[in-house]
């Protein structure tokens, strides 16, 4: 926890600032533009499937020695963090018949600290041994004879799937559900209703939907409107869906700076109202918990994958929301991320995800009852984070656009000329002496609709 206004410092090097969230009342963190998890795939827009990916991550871990002055890591053994799986991942430089891990290049993926000494395994006078089990899952950490008290391993580990992320389930699934929240207004011009906001509508004009990865805001209804007037104020709010480059953070619903009665509403009955239903509201949210009741199970990125199925096409269960005309969910819905820094966008379907999450507020979470334990409400988790400096290998198939060609014949029909799919496209061939060329027509990688389809006339002098 940082205070705000403060930074946090290492030696003379800022890592990070921390500034009060005027949205939600709490502090968010800014950096110098280096937190981005999202690394967008490097070759062809409209990533169709991500086959496998082959990446590291780095982990820590803590163990209590017992006496033996000896430790075993890995596979949910005295791992800081409590993600499942752990079996993907996979430590390194195991080579050789005995286990030992003694190639210095390997050595480099570990830290071992014991009682305030940072331990060199690479070094022949260390006195560390690292030995490998149960497949390179596990490791056993041997410090000097005698050693007590807690030790503390830093490790590099390879994710342990190159060919089957799909298969395998290695990625982390998005269900696209519909929310309905009532907010609570608020006595007094000053305080907070537990984390949504200042006076409802909080000084930064915003009411903090307490869940992340909002996709749609539906309706907004003022609950407060007396009878006969219009109660439905969605058009006074846009959707901030809290994405950022480093993180899924809660969504919040920002009211229209222009509008005329200004935060307080109109006759100011939105201050000093403590009415237990403000305002309700309605909404379409990604769910990633893939059935599970924690959130402390997130370990894998989103990829263009995780969307599919999973409840969110009209042949599986389908999206047939009341009032909302039979909606599904499909590839050309996947959503676009725009840094509001730089307003640099990217469709999230051609990018690997590895942002974590924050997890919906309590009072959110018991109103869509959302059951995971009280200790992780409005809590960050995340999974595997690519290490830096290490290669990361990825296979995916990608959708490709085409050139094609109108022709007409001496017989007066009309022909269509298809050109060969590819990265950079040509246009094909045709018998020039019996056939007249009327337009090019340049077809986009997935092509949506028959207007994304661009042309222009053949040059016939």
């Amino acid at each position: 926890n940082v205070p705000r206004g403060e930074e946090g410092v290492v030696g003379n090097t800022t890592l990070f600032t921390a500034e009060a969230n005027t949205v939600t009342g709490g502090s968010q963190l800014f950096d110098a533009g280096n937190m981005n998890l999202i690394y967008p795939l490097p070759v062809g827009d409209f990533v169709k499937t991500v086959r496998g990916l082959d990446y590291y991550v780095q982990r820590d871990y803590v163990a209590t020695l017992d006496g033996s002055a000896k430790a075993v890591f890995g596979e949910g053994n005295n791992t800081t963090l409590n993600q499942n799986p752990n079996n993907e991942l996979v430590f390194q430089g195991v080579n050789n018949s005995d286990g030992v891990i003694d190639d210095i290049d390997a050595l480099d993926d570990y830290i071992v600290v014991h009682e305030g000494i940072v331990y060199d395994p690479g070094s022949a006078t260390a006195g560390v041994t690292i030995s490998a089990q149960s497949g390179n899952k596990t490791v056993e950490i041997e410090l000097p004879a005698g050693s007590t008290g807690k030790v503390y391993l830093l490790a590099n580990q390879r994710v342990e799937d190159s060919t089957g992320v799909v298969s395998n389930g290695n990625y982390r699934e998005k269900r696209l559900k519909r929310g309905r929240i009532v907010v609570s207004g608020f006595w007094g011009d000053t305080g907070t209703i537990g984390d949504r906001a200042t006076n409802a509508v909080a000084d930064g004009f915003g009411i903090s939907l307490l869940i992340s990865d909002v996709y749609q805001l539906l309706t907004v209804t003022d609950n407060s409107a007396p009878e006969g007037e219009d109660s439905d104020i969605t058009n006074l709010f846009r959707l901030d869906n809290g994405q950022r480059g480093h993180l899924y953070d809660h969504s919040s619903i920002i009211l229209d700076r222009s509008y005329a009665n200004g935060k307080n509403g109109p006759a100011d009955r939105w201050k000093n109202n403590g009415q237990d239903a403000l305002f309700t509201i309605e909404f379409l949210y990604f769910d990633h918990l893939e059935g599970e009741s924690s959130f402390n199970t997130i370990a894998f990125p989103v990829i263009a994958d995780s969307y599919y199925g999973h409840g969110n096409h009209a042949d599986d269960a389908g999206l047939t929301f009341e009032g909302l005309g039979g909606l599904t969910f499909d590839y050309a819905n996947i959503p676009t991320y725009t840094d509001i820094r730089t307003g640099a966008s990217i469709r999230l379907s051609d990018a690997i995800d590895h942002r974590p999450i924050r997890a919906p507020g309590a009072d959110t979470a018991n109103q869509l009852q959302i059951g995971i334990p009280d200790q992780e409400h409005g809590k960050v988790f995340g999974g595997y984070t690519p290490e830096d400096g290490e290669l990361y290998f990825s296979y995916y198939d990608h959708y490709l656009s085409r050139k094609d060609l109108i022709l007409i014949n001496k017989d007066r029909k009309f022909r269509i000329v298809e050109g060969k799919p590819d990265i950079d496209p040509e246009s094909p061939t045709y018998d020039a002496e019996n056939n007249l060329c009327l337009y090019h027509m340049d077809v986009p990688a997935y092509t949506e609709f028959p207007q994304d389809i661009s042309y222009k006339p053949c040059n016939v002098r």
